[in-house]
């Protein structure tokens, strides 16, 4: 059985919305507030630490609300209206051009920065929900997560065509503004018919209790949540610095190539990463060969020679990338299920959210090596770069000794 058209089409619109909001921020803020507005390196860092630090703390009470008070399905929906509209005008507040400068422009960014954490945050949440409250059985939810995979890949591709027009445009400041008002349209749009839907017709009221009442496993999640800060300084790290590439010989920017590269090869990195792990000797394996892909490319990419050499790395970078990813999610959700075998409670809601806000914490240490290494990596200054090759290497390997000692550990449990 599958779900309702109209309810499918709904929620489809809302995700797709919520992931092009996402992926427009992350991707092209920072640029956006140093090359058009003039704000400092440095300032930027420190709005991206601030937000995100914050945004990580919201993720984790939402959490702790939920199981406090289960059995409120029904609310989502409204919780989802109430964080898309915060999202919208926050959004479109933080790529619309202003003629301020210094302290009053860090100020206005990081109070609009604020603004939109707290929105996404409501949003994401109740969102994210809705995968597993909307379906009716075990099909329909596999058709909804389909979907929403399809619609998270679909959003990069969008925004990272899209950079072409903000990046290394001149001083059209109006243009990231023109690209995010149908967005953020899109996103009320779709929130308000939803808004009024009754989620406890098709949801299991008891097992949704459960789902979210019990805490987190933090003894064997806390491998994967250190193995998680890793990969943020292995992947997290060189992507903030993408959108300000430019060619070691013509000087010309390339951050919008650089992008598209890494959206079409992290298409195939899931799949590698399906196909390899199907044993634990398989997972060893995965777990180090995509690792030692991600370090190489990496290092590629931020000390390459050319254009070519670089759209190269970007594209195997990412390949390596996605495969980590399955394997973290994975690795995550088997410690979740197995705990739940265990003691026969559900921890998925606290658990997924502890792994957002390790990811969201770590991004903003990312951001905050932007704000210190900018200027350092835009002249190819030696330090800078050499600075981001070992964050880059020591995050890959206590990725793989973290990743590693939680798969071998369970194996022996097991």
């Amino acid at each position: 059985m599958r779900a309702p058209p109209k309810t499918l089409s709904i929620y489809a619109a809302g995700h797709l919305a919520k992931s092009l909001v996402w992926a427009f921020s992350d991707l092209l803020f920072a640029y956006f507030a140093h090359e058009r507005m003039g704000l400092p390196a440095s300032d930027i860092g420190w709005i991206l630490f601030f937000s995100l630090v914050y945004s990580g703390a919201l993720d984790v009470l939402a959490a702790v609300l939920l199981s406090v008070f289960p059995g409120h399905e029904d609310r989502v929906p409204r919780a989802q209206l109430a964080g898309a509209l915060l999202t919208a005008v926050s959004g479109v507040l933080l790529f619309s051009p202003l003629s301020i400068s210094g302290g009053e422009l860090f100020a206005w960014l990081l109070i609009v920065s604020l603004m939109f954490r707290t929105g996404y945050a409501i949003y994401d949440v109740s969102q994210n929900a809705l995968v597993s409250l909307l379906p009716r059985d075990d099909a329909e939810a596999r058709h909804y997560v389909t979907t929403r995979t399809t619609l998270s890949y679909l959003a990069k591709v969008i925004v990272a065509l899209a950079s072409f027009a903000v990046i290394g445009t001149g001083d059209r400041q109006g243009t990231a503004l023109f690209i995010l008002l149908p967005i953020a349209a899109m996103a009320v749009g779709a929130a308000v018919p939803m808004a009024n839907y009754r989620i406890g017709r098709h949801a299991d009221a008891e097992d949704t209790a459960t789902s979210v009442g019990s805490p987190p496993p933090i003894r064997l999640l806390l491998p994967v949540l250190v193995a998680v800060a890793g990969q943020v300084c292995l992947l997290g790290l060189v992507g903030r610095f993408l959108p300000f590439a430019h060619d070691p010989q013509t000087r010309a920017p390339i951050g919008a190539a650089l992008a598209l590269a890494s959206v079409a090869g992290g298409m195939f990195g899931p799949m590698l990463a399906s196909w390899l792990m199907r044993g634990g000797e398989r997972f060893a394996l995965a777990n180090i060969g995509f690792t030692i892909v991600c370090v190489a490319s990496a290092l590629v990419l931020v000390a390459g020679q050319s254009t070519l050499q670089m759209i190269a790395a970007a594209a195997v970078f990412s390949v390596g990338g996605g495969a980590i990813s399955v394997l973290v999610w994975n690795e995550l959700s088997d410690v979740v299920r197995s705990h739940a075998q265990a003691t026969g409670r559900r921890a998925d809601l606290a658990s997924f959210a502890l792994l957002t806000a390790t990811i969201k914490l770590g991004s903003g240490g990312t951001g905050l090596f932007l704000g210190q290494l900018l200027d350092g990596y835009q002249a190819r200054s030696a330090a800078a770069l050499g600075t981001i090759a070992a964050a880059t290497i020591a995050g890959g390997l206590l990725s793989i000794a973290a990743l590693a000692a939680s798969h071998g550990r369970r194996g022996g449990l097991r």
